[in-house]
C-alpha cells in the first residue's frame, strides 16, 4: 500500500547537512580584516530581502528576552530561549539566502521542534560559564571590599570602592570574550549541520572566532556605533539594528565555515 500524506501535518524542516554539496562545512578559516564590514552589510542586504518579518521577528525576540530578563526566578531561562530562537533565526536567514524568500515569523519557534537539545545546551553552558565567571571574579572583589573596610576606621570612602569594582568589571568583560567567542556562531553549526552537537559546536565557533579576532573587532567597533546611532531616536533603530545583527551571526558564519565562501586573502 502506498504510504498517504498527511495534510495536517507540520512541514519538515529544509536542514542543512554537513555533507550538504557545496555547503559543505569547513575547518573555520581566516578571513581579511575587511570581512568584518561585510558581514554587516551582508547582513543589511538580507534583512532587505524580507524587512517585515525581520522587524516582526526581532520585535518578538526582544519581548520575549526583556520580558523573562525582568521575571524573577525565570530570568536565567532567557539565556536558553536566546540561543533556542537564534537558532530557528539562522535557518530562517538560511532560507531566505539561498531561495531569496521563505523567510517566516515561526522561524523564531523552530528550534523548538528541531535541534532543541543542542541549542538548549548551547544556551545552559553559556548561562553556566557565565555564572562560573562571576562568582570567581566576584569572591576576591568582595575579598579586597571586606580588606578595605576592615582597614579603615573611619567607615568606607566611596572613592575607595572605585578600584575594586573598575576590576570587577575589567575582569568579567576578560574572561567573557572567549564564552561569548565560543556561543556567537554556535547556534548556526548546531541548527544547519546534522552531525554538530552542542560542545562541537561552542568548539568551533570559538576557533572560528580565534582565527578573525581583527575581522571581529572591526565589526564589534561597527556594530556598537549602528548601536548608538539606532539608540536615538527613541530607541526606534533597534527594530532595524536587533534583526541586522542577528543576520550578521549568519553571514559571519556562512563566511566562515561554509565550503562555498570567499576564500581568505
Amino acid at each position: 500500500m502506498n504510504e498517504t500524506t498527511n495534510p495536517y501535518q507540520a512541514p519538515e524542516a529544509n536542514l542543512v547537512t554537513a555533507s550538504g554539496g557545496d555547503w559543505a562545512l569547513v575547518e573555520p578559516r581566516r578571513v581579511p580584516i575587511g570581512h568584518g564590514w561585510k558581514w554587516i552589510a551582508d547582513a543589511f542586504r538580507l534583512f532587505g530581502r524580507s524587512p517585515v518579518i525581520w522587524i516582526l521577528n526581532g520585535l518578538i525576540f526582544m519581548v520575549i528576552t526583556i520580558v523573562l530578563s525582568i521575571l524573577p526566578m525565570v530570568g536565567l531561562l532567557a539565556t536558553i530561549l536566546m540561543a533556542i530562537m537564534t537558532g530557528g533565526l539562522m535557518l530562517g536567514a538560511w532560507t531566505l539566502d539561498r531561495e531569496g524568500t521563505g523567510l517566516r515569523v515561526d522561524h523564531l519557534f523552530i528550534g523548538f521542534r528541531d535541534r532543541l537539545g543542542r541549542l538548549a545546551a548551547i544556551g545552559g553552558l553559556y548561562l553556566l560559564a557565565t555564572i562560573v565567571i562571576t562568582a570567581v571574579v566576584m569572591v576576591p572583589v568582595l575579598f579586597g571590599i571586606g580588606f578595605l573596610a576592615a582597614n579603615n576606621g573611619e567607615g568606607m570612602n566611596p572613592a575607595s570602592m572605585m578600584l575594586p569594582m573598575i576590576l570587577f568589571g575589567l575582569f568579567i568583560f576578560l574572561l567573557s570574550v572567549p564564552v561569548l567567542m565560543a556561543y556567537w556562531f554556535a547556534p548556526s553549526l548546531a541548527m544547519l549541520h546534522d552531525d554538530v552537537d552542542a560542545i562541537r559546536a561552542m568548539k568551533l565557533s570559538l576557533v572560528g572566532c580565534l582565527r578573525n579576532i581583527l575581522p571581529l573587532i572591526v565589526y564589534g567597533l561597527i556594530m556598537t556605533l549602528f548601536f548608538v546611532l539606532a539608540a536615538i531616536p527613541f530607541f526606534l533603530g533597534l527594530l532595524v539594528m536587533v534583526p541586522v545583527m542577528l543576520a550578521s551571526m549568519y553571514t559571519g558564519y556562512r563566511d566562515i565555515f561554509v565550503g562555498d565562501g570567499d576564500e581568505a586573502a
